[in-house]
């Protein structure tokens, strides 16, 4: 009888052992929702621009102040682009194979606020302020990103009185 006995026993031992192992849980989503935010407490009107970039850009859309836009491909930095089509110009958009853009014009006294849904990690993060009634309307260009081993969650762009911008980004991980 001791032969049946072993079988049951190591049968209830694997029963119990595969139990415990379990089946392992998919790694957590590193996707967060980034919030952004501007407003205009200065002197003049502001456009806004705010694109997040999976990838590397392929080029640039740059729009002026006619609202004449003109694509610059191969340019994968805003230091590839012409220095006199940054100056004269109201928006630079990234190409690519996922870019998120929003464009917001702001009044004084005006801001926005919106939401980037399930922004991964390492995306690069390219915001432009102009003032489009200035003859270079340029005022500010930021290229940044959280790194390989972070998430974007915040931006939040003042542009306050005297043509002072402040900036802000949130990264977590």
């Amino acid at each position: 009888m001791p032969s049946v006995r072993l079988p049951i026993v190591l049968c209830v031992v694997l029963v119990l052992a595969a139990g415990c192992v379990g089946v392992p849980e998919p790694p957590a989503s590193t996707e967060r929702d980034a919030s952004f935010s501007a407003t205009n407490d200065g002197n003049e009107t502001a456009v806004v621009t705010v694109s997040v970039v999976s990838g590397q850009p392929v080029g640039y859309r740059v729009t002026d102040a006619g609202n004449v836009t003109r694509t610059y491909r191969n340019a994968t930095t805003v230091d590839d682009l012409p220095p006199r089509a940054v100056a004269t110009a109201v928006s630079l958009v990234p190409i690519g194979e996922d870019v998120r853009t929003e464009r917001y014009t702001l009044r004084v006294g005006e801001g926005v606020g919106t939401t980037f849904d399930s922004v991964g990690r390492n995306v690069t993060l390219v915001t432009v302020v102009a003032y489009p009634e200035n003859p270079e309307p340029m005022r500010t260009i930021g290229v940044g990103s959280c790194g390989p081993d972070a998430t974007l969650t915040a931006v939040e762009i003042l542009i306050q009185q005297g043509g002072l911008i402040h900036e802000s980004v949130s990264c977590e991980g």
